[in-house]
């Protein structure tokens, strides 16, 4: 009976154990996936429609940014922040603002590379 206790015991232990470890896989050579790129000091912050553009200004006026980009009618944002070590600190503080939709780092996006209707196309 201690045998088959202990054959038991082992046997839930064994599959507790990650699989590359009973593989004899290194869990060292983990797959890391890279933070996507942002521009440098920059958000994109969306206002709702019902925002004044005076309430627009004295918002972005209190936080120190500065405008570069309108777009959507000027309710999209693209703003840079004068201090980029602060960049998280500005994007929570328009995310607690009323009438701020979303406030988010400015993400780099690429174009694939290729010909239109090429092989790289996605059909």
């Amino acid at each position: 009976m201690v045998r088959l206790s202990f054959l038991v015991a082992a046997a839930i232990g064994l599959s507790l154990a990650p699989l590359s470890v009973l593989a004899g896989g290194d869990q060292g050579n983990a797959v890391v996936q890279a933070e996507p790129e942002t521009v440098a000091g920059e958000l994109l912050v969306r206002f709702a429609d019902d925002v004044p553009e005076s309430r627009i200004e004295e918002i972005n006026a209190r936080f120190g940014v500065e405008v570069i980009n309108r777009l959507l009618g000027g309710r999209l944002l693209q703003v840079r922040v004068s201090d980029p070590a602060a960049l998280s600190d500005i994007m929570a503080l328009y995310a607690a603002t009323p009438g701020v939709l979303y406030a988010e780092p400015n993400f780099v996006q690429r174009a694939l590379e290729g010909t239109p209707g090429g092989p790289n196309t996605i059909q």
